[in-house]
């Protein structure tokens, strides 16, 4: 028996774990935006962005500590060096220039070179650029994730409207089944002819198509989802949440400029180049650096005794470099600077003007679509009582199977017409939301 048992149990597990990996992961909307967020690419390299950022500041701000390095040299000098003597110094010898070498044959030198920079016109103003650096990566960090949150939530909501589609449809496909029933009955007792049920069959396989073409967008924006979300596209996913009947829109009329993050780095970028025309400026001034040497080094002909004398040499010393003429280059790096600062203005000019008129052009658009959606809302219920009214007229033989199919196309256009306003409202109210830079909400 427990021969038998052990590779039943085994087949279950398999067949178990087989059926959980290929099991569809349900996701709410808020999942989904929770998801993205730990999973997004480009997030992740916007993160990692802020980290190089750090590591560059801290890199600049080394620049103040002193820098210190070790020197180990050792020298076979296979022919010296040789010097010319203006006069020889054998008095017996023939007068004039006479050439002689100098040096030994085996050089040693062991030492300690550091230095230390006092004073940097500039390495202030390069770190604070450096600092501004780490505030840009964040803003667009920041600004990516209010980009994945809005284009995810679109794609949340077109996926849900696809899904009511095919649930509006569906209930067509019922309702067609039915009257088609019911129209085979009547052929039966010659209350109907054979041409009149062939139409309500095209109808039904035309619906039937219908369905699968719309089976075919949710699939799509399915993926779309996935994609915003950084979900494996070649997992099935399903969605949670249902389509709210009535939408609660709050929002505020001013733009909220602490959020939006593409002004907040284009200010940003107008201090970078504030800085650079002080940094250029200020490369007028002169460099303070000490410096110092301490080794030890020894001279030997011979080899066997090349390191046992050493002779100690140590120094200090302060350097200062003054620039005192550069042919005009700083001047000109100054004005490139400051046509790169009134530029970075215009632009934040332009993208100030561009958000108040968007704004104005969003609240506009949404009242109005508010309106028309409340209109559609309402046709949509008058075509859903029209449809039952001409079903019940034909089932009791008073109207033609043509008023059906009018009343039919009617509550189709009018479902259509809904979710598409539906759409359009629930895009420009997120679309808003980003122009104004509100919180999620």
């Amino acid at each position: 028996m427990n021969k038998l048992f052990f590779p039943l149990f085994l087949l279950i597990s398999v067949v178990w774990s087989g059926f959980s990996a290929h099991a569809q992961q349900a996701f709410s909307l808020q999942e989904c935006v929770q998801y993205a967020g730990e999973q997004d690419i480009l997030m992740q390299n916007y993160s990692k962005d802020q980290l190089i950022s750090q590591q560059t500041l801290r890199q600049s701000r080394s620049k103040y500590l002193p820098q210190v390095s070790a020197v180990g040299d050792f020298r076979d000098n296979l022919q010296l060096q040789t010097s010319i003597l203006p006069f020889n110094p054998d008095p017996t010898g023939v007068r004039g220039p006479t050439p002689v070498r100098f040096g030994t044959t085996y050089n040693t030198t062991l030492a300690l070179d550091a230095s230390l920079v006092l004073f940097d016109p500039t390495l202030r103003n390069t770190l604070r650029s450096q600092e501004i650096n780490t505030q840009i990566a964040e803003n667009n960090y920041a600004q990516r994730n209010l980009e994945v949150v809005v284009n995810l939530k679109k794609a949340y909501y077109a996926a849900l409207i696809n899904r009511q589609k095919i649930s509006y449809n569906q209930t067509k496909l019922a309702r067609l089944r039915k009257l088609l029933e019911d129209a085979q009955v009547r052929l039966e007792t010659e209350q109907l002819q054979a041409i009149e049920v062939r139409r309500q069959e095209w109808d039904l396989k035309t619906q039937e198509i219908e369905i699968e073409r719309l089976q075919v967008l949710y699939d799509q924006s399915l993926l779309q989802v996935k994609f915003w979300m950084g979900y494996p596209l070649e997992q099935p996913i399903s969605l949670k949440d249902s389509l709210p009947q009535q939408l609660r829109l709050e929002q505020n009329a001013e733009i909220d400029w602490n959020n939006r993050y593409d002004l907040k780095n284009l200010e940003a970028q107008r201090m970078q180049n504030n800085l650079e025309v002080q940094k250029y400026k200020r490369q007028y001034l002169p460099t303070v650096t000490l410096y110092g040497y301490l080794g030890t080094q020894a001279f030997q002909n011979n080899f066997a005794q090349a390191f046992q004398t050493w002779f100690p040499l140590s120094y200090v010393g302060l350097r200062v470099n003054v620039p005192i003429f550069d042919g005009l280059s700083k001047n000109y790096q100054i004005q490139g600077a400051k046509i790169q600062t009134e530029k970075k203005e215009n632009e934040i000019k332009q993208l100030q003007r561009q958000a108040v008129y968007d704004n104005q052009l969003s609240q506009t658009n949404i009242q109005n679509l508010i309106k028309t959606l409340s209109i559609r809302q309402n046709a949509l219920a008058f075509a859903e009582e029209n449809v039952q009214y001409v079903l019940n007229r034909y089932e009791a033989g008073l109207v033609l199977y043509r008023e059906v199919v009018d009343a039919e196309v009617k509550i189709t256009e009018a479902q259509n017409a809904y979710l598409q306003t539906y759409q359009d409202l629930v895009n420009a109210y997120w679309d808003g939301q980003k122009v104004r830079g509100e919180t999620e909400k």
